[in-house]
């Protein structure tokens, strides 16, 4: 295995562990119920603070080509604003880091779909079922207690919009890892993404700010989240676009719930149902199903 895909493959580990733990910390952050545009804000904010320094002192950042810069913007609007939105939303009415991310760990399957529909590839028999799989299994992991409520249903679509937001940016960073370095396209993103979310932390963040949000158990997790979720892992990814692939590094989204799952039990933040359990193993049978390939290649 080339140096390069090593790298690579290692950096995928550890973007998933970090992306497996984000969840549980934005749960941290939401049951202290700061408002989602006010801690989203703050998070956004850190982050580029943290790159655009960085960048600078290291003199990595790389202007933007003429032509690029509604490429970025496109970038950031997809992700970071509509992901967290939907990722954010989606975790506070369900109330479950494991159930978001159950549904994030769809999007290889979504990039499968995509490259169905655009690019005109071919899926096999097992494909297919993977597909069926998976939507069952997060249909089945949403019911709780035998019925999903509507504010359960909601943070569902939320969650599926975070879903769509991921895919969509994946193919653009994708587009822009070829000609920018990780650091300056997150650079970019946050810087970005902050701007995005002034208006809604200035209109419907800002008048819940209460001083009870500084403390340690709030800017704890905040701070994580901007460090090692936001800078470290977001990196490792664009590295994994540019050296792996769009199927093959979303692939590693699929083992995100076991973290989750797994951190969220022993932190006593989740209980499980018999019915979840089922879905998740379905909903994990089914992304690998969908991952394997035919005959030709997935992604040229």
């Amino acid at each position: 295995m080339a140096k390069s895909k090593l790298t690579s493959y290692i950096g995928a580990a550890v973007a998933v562990v970090l992306w497996g733990i984000s969840y549980l910390w934005t749960n941290e952050i939401l049951q202290h119920d700061v408002p989602v545009f006010l801690f989203i804000f703050f998070r956004m904010a850190f982050a580029a603070i943290i790159m655009t320094v960085a960048t600078r002192l290291l003199g990595k950042l790389q202007k933007i080509r003429k032509g690029d810069f509604w490429t970025f913007a496109l970038l950031a609007f997809f992700e970071p604003f509509l992901y967290f939105i939907g990722e954010s939303y989606g975790i506070r009415i369900t109330g479950s880091p494991t159930t978001a991310s159950v549904i994030i760990a769809t999007i290889p399957v979504l990039m499968l779909l995509y490259g169905v529909m655009f690019f005109k590839e071919k899926l096999t028999a097992l494909n297919e079922t993977g597909v069926l799989l998976s939507v069952g299994g997060i249909m089945l992991f949403s019911f709780k207690k035998g019925g999903m409520h509507v504010d359960y249903f909601y943070g569902v679509l939320f969650l599926l919009l975070a879903v769509i937001s991921s895919v969509s940016y994946s193919i653009i960073g994708k587009k822009l890892s070829a000609r920018y370095s990780s650091v300056t396209i997150l650079t970019y993103q946050y810087l970005f993404g902050t701007l995005y979310f002034l208006m809604p932390f200035l209109t419907i963040g800002l008048p819940h700010w209460s001083s009870a949000f500084v403390t340690w158990s709030v800017i704890r997790p905040l701070l994580l989240l901007s460090v090692f979720a936001s800078c470290v892992a977001y990196g490792l990814y664009l590295n994994m676009l540019r050296d792996l692939g769009l199927v093959r590094a979303s692939v590693f989204t699929a083992v995100i719930p076991i973290f989750a799952a797994v951190g969220a039990f022993f932190l006593g933040q989740e209980t499980f149902v018999w019915n979840q359990l089922v879905g998740m193993v379905f909903a994990m049978c089914g992304v690998a199903f969908a991952q394997i390939p035919s005959g030709r290649k997935i992604q040229k």
